[in-house]
């Protein structure tokens, strides 16, 4: 049976084949080189090893940085809706704790994760 995998994690790799693809249009790239980070990151089974082994690229493909920087505002950028819209349906139930995850919300590199930790009851309200 094959895995499935997610939208978000197609999308991502979609947007990685064609940045480097462009790359070797403008012969920036190598065909050699071009394929081998194509195998490697098709070894990839979710979005964050498709991350992780993008930023071992990093020194050789400088464009992957741009990528990497896109990919994580992007994904602040959910994370945020996600967070707005937990909030929302909490502050019904509890507005002091719905306050206080808001708080904790807007420090820098919080993640929806560190939020799930600190706050169990955030899984009641997810969709």
């Amino acid at each position: 049976m094959a895995a499935t995998t997610s939208p978000e994690f197609e999308q991502t790799k979609e947007k990685l084949i064609q940045l480097l693809t462009q790359e070797y249009g403008k012969n920036k790239l190598e065909l050699s080189k071009m394929m081998a980070v194509f195998y490697i990151l098709g070894q990839a089974k979710s979005q964050g090893e498709m991350i992780a082994m993008a930023k071992i690229f990093l020194q050789d493909f400088p464009i992957l940085g741009e990528f990497l920087s896109q990919e994580k505002a992007m994904t602040h950028t959910k994370m945020e809706g996600e967070i707005q819209a937990i909030i929302q349906k909490m502050v019904k139930d509890d507005p002091i704790k719905a306050a206080q995850i808001a708080q904790k919300a807007m420090e820098q590199n919080v993640t929806l994760e560190t939020l799930k930790d600190l706050f169990p009851e955030i899984s009641k309200y997810e969709n």
